[in-house]
């Protein structure tokens, strides 16, 4: 069973200049240091928002708000994780949702089980496949595959607001905000997402209500 932290950081090289001195080769800790400048009105300000006339459910994301990383560690070619938040226009309701993607070669992992922090305890999350696939090539008889899983797991409005209120009450590193996802072949990926990120998320929530 290998548990790896999440490229998140090494991801956030490529925003601004807050995170200039990240580096292919540093260290978990090293990595997760480089959260330090972000904020919340980052995330606010690069959401992503989808609501017109003929939208009837209103749909918001932090998919933007660090990109995704190519070979974030052994055993993966790409992985991106983010938050949405979905508001059906009719009833008011509101469901929030972790969004994990990643790429990596053979053999099929299948992840299916999460389980993350929450108010009250280690919680298990629902998990929606929301796409599997692989690409195949043959190279000298010998047939390698690589596969993709982007997968859904559903938060309690509760725990967003908890994370989001992490934000600003010390290091970040200490208060993000941790998941795992657990694959049918017994390995797993640990997580861990920036309190900034859902505080953000539902900032930019509030702002586009007041906005309309």
């Amino acid at each position: 069973m290998h548990i790896r932290i999440s490229a998140r950081a090494t991801a956030a090289c490529a925003v601004a200049l807050l995170l200039a001195a990240c580096h292919p080769q540093m260290s978990p800790q090293e990595k997760l240091a480089a959260w330090r400048g972000l904020t919340d009105a980052h995330f606010r300000e690069t959401a992503t928002i989808q609501d017109d006339n003929l939208d009837l459910v209103a749909s918001f994301t932090t998919e933007k708000g660090l990109p995704g990383a190519k070979h974030p560690e052994d055993g993966y070619y790409y992985q991106h994780e983010f938050l949405r938040a979905f508001i059906d226009k009719r009833t008011g309701k509101i469901q929030y949702q972790l969004y994990f993607t990643m790429t990596y070669p053979g053999p099929e992992r299948r992840y299916e089980t999460a389980t993350y922090e929450a108010p009250k305890g280690t919680q298990q999350g629902l998990v929606t496949i929301i796409n599997r696939s692989k690409s195949c090539e043959r190279s000298q008889g010998v047939t390698y595959c690589d596969y993709r899983e982007d997968l859904g797991i559903a938060l309690d409005e509760s725990v967003v607001r908890w994370v989001a209120e992490r934000y600003g009450e010390g290091d970040p590193v200490k208060q993000g905000w941790h998941y795992r996802i657990t694959a049918h072949d017994g390995s797993d990926f640990t997580g861990l997402i920036h309190p900034a990120e859902p505080k953000g998320l539902l900032e930019a929530m509030v702002s586009h209500r007041l906005a309309k």
